[in-house]
């Protein structure tokens, strides 16, 4: 009850602050002076300024700064615009001196705020108005508008015919790692503290974001007014040029902050503007539907009914896909299918999991990720949620927040991991099936079997147990439905949470027919027989292969179609296996030509089994155990066989006999062949459930001003030349040779079982430490720490110390420190030196991060007074 408590405050804390940040509308009166650098790009330029003349209160100054452009067209033009409008001003330089020292001359002549403009945008309504509405935060120091055009401000094409519909974020804004240059207001007090911008990115391109970061080193913010949208034709002005001056800047760049392509690919993974398209494409249809998924171009079932029931349902609602991606791999999953327009896929970044059972994420809650939901929620307007699946999603608390939200949400439940986590359902000591159907923080052998694949402790494992215990049945009694692939799932949920049948449980098979050519009677002399699926340990394939070993003599055809596990390849030479390997399901007809039997023998409960339906789809009979949801699809002798689960002799049995008399498999053939295909599809079912669900959830067209702090991105970090001289005066800095020679109170315990290695690093050692005491280790060695010096190096076989590592212990002995590890100054067993690890900041946990490249660890000997 405690956590349900906790929770539900948790739940509240992320709910109240969805919103972007807000300030007063009420707008100051302030005067900003508009300047418009000029080189060239004429029909641009006329483009741009006719915009302004449109969209632009004329009380503000607009200068233009030509910098002796060579189009003879240019300057007529300007003189006639000068001598036309009162309100704008021409400047012409004598001679060209680059964008950015016709900028800096601009900011030094006049004494306002500047909105900095270049001359290929087009401004439109009420731009101006919503960057100097956020200006008003005290702490904000320059704004930058949405544009079409302008990396991490651009709006997705398809949506740029609906930003009118911005408005609806007026008064809001969030945090920026840089400003665009091509459009950007900068506050007068930011210019009278750090002045113009730094003239090392002559002639252009970098100055922006150099400029960005050192005024949030001092506190200020970099601002998105998503209210304000400038459209930007780019590179106009440089041309040629521009490609090369962004290389050769970027490399600037990163030297001066080497954190800053860093902090701008983790602000790209989770981009503000997201929520910004996600509203935009929440108003092109009457009703929005968002779906939760872990994946969607795997093989798997759930991705494989997911993206093909997104593909059939109706053009009538538009639908956002949730689905995460691994932050170290390329963004692929538009490129690599394509959706239909009505279908968005937003992919965030798995964020690292402080609880992690096998290789699934457990967090019950994750704050970043909950705040980015409700986020979502908020912005999308949406009729629905859909979640497919909890597994790798990173938190559990998303349908508590559309619950908290008024968003209605159905779940659909395709595996056992409402049941437990570890959903394959296989012990994870000795790889049987558990035959559990519910797991307890009070039974030592679900304890015991999740703390064998997780890091937490026992403790921490009964812990995650018992809330998760506490969570299911609140995600499922709010929902508006529960979907099973098959009743055997539902009776199963039905028997864990008490609940009788309602109008909440619906069984939906996942799968779409297709219209099958009909397979004749066999008439093949040998029996054919295929293993059709993954061949994997779960699914059988131990099963399958003594099952082959037992019919070695008797005239039957073997083949498996579908991935194999590298564990079984060696296994399957001694026998006449056709293997087909992983297929695609438009070529199925061709792998299973000719065959008579299909063998499905999981070891584990199938909770619907997508390829018994391809066998019932091409006519051909199956044996699958008699478990999950094999025993409810399947009725033995009528459509099937059914054998007893892990029992190799009844499997062998009901194949030997195939194998002399076929009658019984072709009066099973006969009635499947009577089996008529559902009249409704999936997509037709869903499309029903969600047609008939209300809506409660109002979206709010007034945002509340928020009255939280302003959770900013960090501040950059230090740059590179501060940077070395910080390394140059730390510890951890190894850079003289001498304190090794006479070392004689350290231990040096070499780990490791390959002979080899270790004489290669111990014959190091002595090189640099003849006095020291040194020991091979090795799991049968003994150590007595009281026989030993008072300080143990630790260092793994095949790595080399250098001269450097003297003035690290000595460092060590000076600090007091409990342990030191070194990942700095030492030769790996790959030849590598370690170097500097400027982007962690010497950081002391950075074996947590990368624990393979730890080479030694230096500790106090604890019973030795050091």
């Amino acid at each position: 009850m405690e956590h349900g408590k906790k929770l539900s405050q948790y739940i509240t804390n992320i709910v109240e602050n969805r919103y972007f940040y807000t300030v007063d509308s009420k707008q100051q009166e302030l005067n900003y002076s508009i300047i418009v650098p000029i080189f060239n790009g004429f029909n641009h330029l006329k483009k741009c300024i006719n915009s302004l003349l449109k969209y632009t209160d004329f009380k503000y100054k607009i200068y233009l700064f030509n910098d002796a452009s060579t189009d003879n067209r240019m300057q007529p033009w300007l003189e006639q615009l000068a001598s036309q409008y009162h309100h704008i001003t021409l400047v012409n330089q004598k001679k060209n001196i680059g964008y950015l020292k016709n900028v800096n001359h601009a900011f030094s002549m006049t004494d306002n705020d500047v909105l900095l403009l270049n001359s290929d945008t087009c401004v439109t309504k009420n731009w101006l108005e919503e960057l100097s509405l956020i200006a008003q935060h005290e702490k904000v120091g320059i704004v930058c508008p949405l544009s079409d055009n302008a990396t991490i401000l651009s709006l997705e094409k398809s949506l740029l015919k609906h930003i009118s519909k911005l408005k609806k974020f007026s008064g809001q804004w969030y945090p920026l790692p840089t400003a665009v240059g091509s459009c950007m207001l900068l506050k007068r007090n930011i210019l009278n503290q750090f002045g113009g911008f730094d003239e090392y990115y002559d002639p252009g391109y970098g100055e922006e974001c150099d400029y960005s970061l050192r005024i949030r080193r001092e506190g200020y913010f970099v601002a998105c007014a998503p209210a304000s949208f400038v459209y930007h034709a780019g590179s106009i002005s440089f041309q040629q040029q521009a490609n090369n001056l962004k290389q050769q800047h970027a490399k600037l760049l990163d030297l001066r902050w080497p954190s800053y392509n860093l902090e701008i690919q983790q602000f790209i993974n989770n981009q503000p503007i997201n929520f910004v398209e996600n509203y935009l494409f929440s108003t092109t249809k009457k009703n929005h539907i968002l779906h939760v998924v872990h994946g969607l171009i795997n093989k798997g079932g759930v991705e494989l009914f997911t993206r093909e029931l997104l593909d059939k349902l109706p053009h009538t609602d538009n639908h956002t896909v949730l689905v995460p991606f691994n932050p170290r791999i390329k963004k692929v999953l538009n490129q690599s299918y394509k959706f239909k327009s009505h279908i968005k896929i937003m992919e965030y970044p798995i964020a690292l999991p402080v609880n992690t059972i096998g290789n699934l994420y457990s967090d019950i809650t994750h704050p970043d990720l909950d705040l980015m939901f409700a986020k979502y929620l908020f912005s999308g307007n949406y009729k629905l949620v859909h979640f497919h699946s909890f597994v790798n999603t990173c938190s559990m608390s998303w349908p508590l927040i559309c619950h908290r939200l008024k968003v209605p949400y159905v779940v659909s439940l395709h595996d056992h991991s409402f049941v437990c986590i570890n959903h394959s359902m296989m012990n994870t000591k000795d790889n049987s099936y558990c035959r559990k159907t519910s797991n307890s923080e009070n039974d030592a052998e679900c304890v015991a079997c999740l703390s064998n694949v997780s890091r937490l402790t026992p403790d921490f494992v009964k812990k995650n147990i018992a809330q998760r215990n506490e969570l299911w049945p609140r995600i499922l009694e709010h929902a508006r439905h529960v979907i099973f692939p098959d009743q055997y799932l539902m009776s199963l949920y039905q028997d864990k949470f008490n609940k009788p049948n309602s109008s909440q449980l619906k069984v939906i098979e996942p799968y779409f027919y297709r219209s099958q050519s009909k397979s004749t009677v066999s008439h093949n002399k040998k029996l054919n027989v295929a293993f059709l699926g993954a061949f994997t340990y779960e699914k059988g394939a131990k099963l399958f292969l003594k099952a082959l070993r037992g019919l070695k003599n008797f005239d039957i055809s073997w083949r498996i179609v579908g991935y194999i596990h590298p564990a079984f390849v060696k296994e399957l030479e001694e026998f006449d296996v056709h293997c087909c390997g992983i297929y695609e399901r438009e070529s199925l007809a061709e792998l299973l030509d000719g065959c008579d039997l299909i063998i499905l023998p999981s070891v584990r409960p199938e909770t619907y089994c997508i390829t018994l339906t391809e066998a019932t789809q091409f006519e051909i009979p199956v044996i699958a155990s008699d478990i999950g949801a094999f025993s409810t699809r399947i009725t033995h002798n009528v459509n099937g066989q059914l054998f007893p689960q892990e029992n190799s002799a009844a499997l062998s049995k009901l194949i030997r006999e195939h194998s002399k008399d076929r009658s019984i498999l072709n009066r099973i053939k006969g009635n499947i062949a009577k089996i008529k295909q559902p009249k409704e599809n999936p997509a037709q079912k869903m499309y029903k459930l969600y047609k008939n669900i209300d809506k409660k959830y109002v979206s709010h067209t007034n945002t509340p001003a928020l009255t939280h702090d302003i959770e900013s991105l960090d501040k950059p970090k230090t740059s590179a030349y501060e940077l070395m001289e910080t390394w140059l005066y730390s510890d951890m800095t190894l850079e003289a040779e001498g304190d090794w020679k006479t070392a004689s109170d350290i231990t040096i315990i070499i780990i490791g079982e390959n002979i080899q290695l270790c004489e290669t690093t111990r014959n190091n050692c002595l090189s640099y430490a003849k006095n020291a005491k040194i020991i091979l280790f090795n799991f049968e060695t003994k150590i007595q720490l009281s026989q030993l010096s008072p300080y143990l190096c630790i260092i793994n076989q095949g790595h080399l110390l250098n001269d450097n590592f003297g003035n690290w212990l000595y460092g060590f002995k000076q600090s007091n420190k409990a342990i030191g590890l070194a990942n700095y100054a030492l030769i790996n067993s790959q030849g590598e030196m370690y170097g500097p690890q400027f982007n962690t900041q010497f950081d002391i946990l950075n074996f947590t991060k990368q624990p393979q490249r730890i080479g030694v660890i230096l500790y106090p000997n604890p019973d030795i007074e050091t």
